[in-house]
């Protein structure tokens, strides 16, 4: 029996698919199968997993009509035969030994899963750590049921995982099949964290993340949809099973998710989704008590739901129109300058990216610049190597609002005239 089968789900991605096959054969830990999901592909992909399949027999590969990522995800689950089942996405790559150490802490402490931290990369090259600082004190531990709702603070990529196929199958943990659903892997985060008894997160990154397809924003309202549909899809399981404390901690999260999917639109549906949020609040409001903090860090994505329920029209438009100007803005300007290399920056970089103005974008600028000349693939420039910013420029502050950094920027800004810039605090509703 493998210890781990590694489930690929492929649809049209041949570009990606050698270096992402080559990461998952090259695997340190060598007792794996490696099952590819072929979601009816006409790129060629089909065949370039047949090639492989050839070479190594430690790999399967699946050919099936396409049918949606849910069910490609799922015919994985139910061949699988590894003691573990991790899973990876077929446009990203894994570092080598990734299964052996996730499968190592799985083991040693008997876990229903083990998670890590991951690298977000651009370009094959520019990569970053991404871990949760906020849950430092979770890392490298084991989480048991009764912290299970500070454990919903963790970020909720499944890709970063190695799952115990006994607890999947015991819980019947599987993927909402719905055809030409989205989020469809945020229905089985949920149930996974549901329903795990022994979990441990631990501070190391071997999953890389590709960037290079940036995500447009929503303009369909069937995946404005998605990630509540997922959310009553995995409440429904909840309430059949009588798993009550479980069920209010989905609710509560499904009313946190709503402030991401609002900003995740395109303003054409903002307003629509306003009264979805308000609809849903009400329906669940008398459901849960908002007070009783189960995952205290959602508590600010709360309150603005409770606001854009007391009243969507004002609210939405309020929003809408900041992002109709900041759009207005970046249109009329040739470049985008982004000062600040931080997690702001690299937010506000994402938000450019999806919403096509990376194109746009000249260079970083810093106060103090440090040995890295790149940041993103872009050039990093000093303040104190700008003597001044062209007028057919803005520059995008990209840190915290009224911290000491923020106006330390605004002084050096005005030091060199410049006073055409964007407070990056609203850059999602662009």
């Amino acid at each position: 029996m493998p210890l781990v089968s590694v489930i690929i789900p492929v649809y049209n991605v041949k570009q990606y698919l050698e270096e992402c096959i080559n990461s998952v054969r090259n695997q340190t830990l060598k007792n794996i199968e490696i099952l590819c999901i072929d979601d009816g592909s006409t790129d060629g992909s089909d065949k370039l997993l047949d090639y492989y399949a050839e070479e190594d027999d430690r790999i399967r590969v699946i050919h099936k009509e396409n049918e949606g990522y849910g069910k490609a995800i799922n015919c994985g689950f139910l061949i699988a035969a590894g003691k573990y089942i991790g899973i990876v996405e077929s446009d990203d790559f894994i570092l080598p030994d990734m299964f052996e150490a996730l499968y190592k802490e799985a083991e040693a402490d008997q876990l229903d899963f083990v998670k890590s931290a991951y690298y977000r990369i651009w370009n094959g090259e520019y990569k970053i750590y991404i871990r949760d600082d906020h849950m430092d004190s979770y890392y490298n531990r084991i989480i048991d049921d009764h912290s299970r709702m500070e454990a919903f603070d963790f970020s909720s990529y499944n890709w970063t995982g190695l799952y115990k196929r006994e607890f999947l199958e015991k819980n019947n943990i599987l993927h909402n099949e719905t055809p030409g659903a989205s989020y469809q892997d945020f229905g089985f985060w949920l149930q996974v964290m549901c329903m795990f008894q022994k979990a441990k997160w631990i501070d190391r990154g071997f999953y890389m993340y590709r960037q290079d397809n940036p995500e447009s924003s929503v303009k369909s309202r069937a995946k404005m949809m998605a990630v509540l549909d997922e959310c009553r899809y995995v409440s429904d399981i909840l309430l059949s099973r009588s798993m009550i404390r479980e069920w209010r901690c989905c609710n509560y999260f499904r009313m946190s998710k709503h402030k991401a999917t609002f900003f995740r639109l395109d303003n054409s549906l903002r307003r629509e989704y306003a009264y979805i949020i308000q609809k849903d609040y009400l329906e669940l409001k008398d459901e849960i008590d908002y007070t009783d903090a189960l995952i205290p860090t959602k508590k600010d994505d709360l309150d603005w739901i409770q606001r854009m329920s007391d009243n969507p029209e004002r609210i939405s438009k309020e929003l809408i129109d900041i992002g109709n100007t900041l759009k207005q803005k970046l249109d009329q300007k040739e470049g985008i300058i982004i000062y600040g290399t931080g997690k702001r920056a690299i937010s506000t970089f994402t938000k450019l990216q999806n919403t096509g103005y990376q194109s746009k974008i000249r260079y970083f600028v810093v106060t103090n610049r440090n040995k890295n000349s790149h940041f993103l693939g872009y050039p990093v420039k000093s303040i104190n190597e700008t003597a001044f910013f062209e007028s057919r420029d803005v520059v995008m502050v990209a840190v915290k609002e009224n911290s000491r950094a923020y106006f330390e920027i605004l002084k050096e800004l005005e030091h060199r005239n410049c006073n055409d810039y964007i407070n990056t605090e609203y850059i999602n509703c662009l």
